[in-house]
C-alpha cells in the first residue's frame, strides 16, 4: 500500500519524531512509504535521516504548500495520507481536493482546538476556516485525549464516528545513560535540579517557572534546566538574568536527550497553557514519579490520571509552583510502576494506527463493491 505521511516541517520535535517512527513501522509492515514536509527543513531535522524516503516541498508557507502537494499527488497519488498537526491536516485535505484524488485521509490532531498558537487573530481565523473545510472530509481523526475530542466536535462539524481517541505515546527511546548530560545533574550536586522541556513559545509559559524558581530560593534553593528552542528563548534568558538567576536556571537545546536529563534530575516541570498530548510529561513518567504539570486544556489531566501520577497545578501561578517544588523534595524519587506507564506503549499505538488504515481501505473496498453491484443490477433491469 502506498502511504504518504505529511508534516509541516522537518525539525527535532517529538511530533516529527513520532511520525518518523510511524513511517519506519509501516515500512516494516511492507508498505511503500514517503514522508513529505511542506516547509524548508530546520537544521538537523529528524526526517532528513530517512534519506530518499523524505520529500521536501520547500514551500514558503503552509498555504503555498497546498498547490505543491496537490501537484505532487497528480504525478502519483498515494492510497493513504497521514498528516500530523492542524496546518498539515488542512494542507492534506485541500491538496487531495485539488488533485481530484480519492486518497484516504487520516489526521493526527496534535493541538488543542481553540488554543493553537497562531499569534495573529486573522491568521487564526483563516486556519479555523481551513479546518472547517477539510476536517469534515477526513476518514479518520486521531486525537490524544477526550478533552481534545470534545473541543474538536464542538468547533467543527465532523462525523463523531471518524474521531478515534488514543494517546500518541512517547515511550521507547530510552536506555539508561552512563554520564549526566549537564554539570548541574551530577550526584555531587548540592541543590535539587528540575527539568522542563518543549518549544520555547508563549504557550510554554516558562516565565511562570522562572518566577517559581525565584520564590523557592528563600526556603529550598533549587535549579532548573530548560530544554528546547523557540521564539521566546532570548527573552526568557534575559528574564532569568534580570532576576539574578543565571546560576539557578540554565538553557540547553539538547531536547532530544530529555530522558537522560530526567534520569539524573529531581523531576520534570511543565507549565504549558495547553497541550493536546504532553509528550515531555509522558516520556518523563517512565523515569520519575516527580512530575509537576499545569491543569491545562488538552491531555495533561488524563495522562497524569487527574493527579494520581503527578502533581497538578493551576496555570500561571508561581506561588503554587514554588510550593509544589518544595513538596516534591519531601518525597522519595522512584520510577512509577510498569502498570502505570503501560498505557503509553508505542507498539500498541502503531498497531492501532495500522488497524485504522486497514479499516479505512476495507470501507473503501466495500463502497466500491456496493457501487459495482448496483450498477450490475441496473444493467440487468434495463
Amino acid at each position: 500500500m502506498k502511504i504518504a505521511l505529511l508534516v509541516a516541517r522537518s525539525d527535532r520535535s517529538y511530533a516529527v519524531r513520532h511520525v518518523v517512527d510511524l513511517a519506519y513501522d509501516l515500512l516494516d509492515r511492507g508498505h511503500e512509504v514517503r514522508v513529505v514536509s511542506v516547509l524548508k527543513p530546520a537544521d538537523g531535522g529528524f526526517v532528513e535521516e530517512m534519506g530518499d524516503l523524505h520529500i521536501c516541498l520547500n514551500s514558503i508557507s503552509m498555504s503555498a504548500g497546498v498547490s505543491s502537494f496537490g501537484n505532487l499527488m497528480k504525478t502519483g497519488a498515494p492510497e493513504v495520507i497521514i498528516s500530523a498537526g492542524s496546518r498539515a491536516n488542512c494542507v492534506a485535505g485541500l491538496s487531495r481536493k485539488m488533485a481530484g484524488s480519492f486518497t484516504r485521509l487520516m489526521f493526527l490532531e496534535q493541538e488543542v482546538p481553540g488554543y493553537e498558537d497562531f499569534g495573529n487573530p486573522l491568521v487564526a481565523k483563516f486556519w479555523a476556516w481551513m479546518q472547517s473545510r477539510t476536517y469534515p472530509h477526513a476518514d479518520r481523526i486521531i486525537v490524544p485525549s477526550y478533552e481534545v475530542k470534545r473541543r474538536l466536535l464542538s468547533r467543527i462539524e465532523v462525523n463523531e464516528s471518524a474521531v478515534k481517541e488514543f494517546l500518541n505515546p512517547g515511550q521507547g527511546y530510552f536506555t539508561p545513560p552512563i554520564k549526566a548530560p549537564h554539570p548541574w545533574l551530577t550526584e555531587a550536586r548540592n541543590e535539587p535540579t528540575f527539568v522542563s522541556a518543549g518549544t520555547l513559545d508563549k504557550n510554554a509559559d516558562l516565565q511562570t517557572l522562572i518566577a517559581g524558581i525565584e520564590r523557592t530560593q528563600s526556603s529550598l534553593p533549587c535549579k532548573a534546566i530548560i530544554l528546547g528552542d523557540g521564539p521566546e528563548k532570548k527573552r526568557l534568558v534575559e528574564l532569568s538574568r534580570s532576576k539574578g538567576l543565571q546560576n539557578h536556571i540554565a538553557f540547553s537545546s539538547d531536547i532530544e536527550n530529555l530522558h537522560d536529563y530526567v534520569y539524573f534530575s529531581d523531576g520534570l516541570v511543565s507549565t504549558a497553557l495547553s497541550s493536546a498530548c504532553p509528550d515531555a510529561v509522558i516520556r518523563a513518567m517512565e523515569l520519575s514519579s516527580r512530575i509537576i504539570c499545569t491543569v491545562s486544556p488538552g491531555g495533561s489531566r488524563q495522562v497524569l490520571g487527574s493527579g494520581r501520577y503527578g502533581k497538578m497545578l493551576r496555570m500561571q501561578d508561581p506561588d503554587a509552583l514554588a510550593h509544589a517544588l518544595y513538596e516534591a523534595m519531601q518525597q522519595p524519587k522512584s520510577k512509577p510502576a510498569e502498570r502505570d506507564i503501560g498505557r503509553f506503549d508505542r507498539a500498541e499505538f502503531f498497531e492501532r494506527i495500522h488497524r485504522e488504515i486497514i479499516d479505512m481501505m476495507t470501507l473503501e473496498t466495500s463502497a466500491e463493491s456496493i457501487g459495482a453491484s448496483a450498477k450490475m443490477l441496473a444493467i440487468e433491469a434495463y
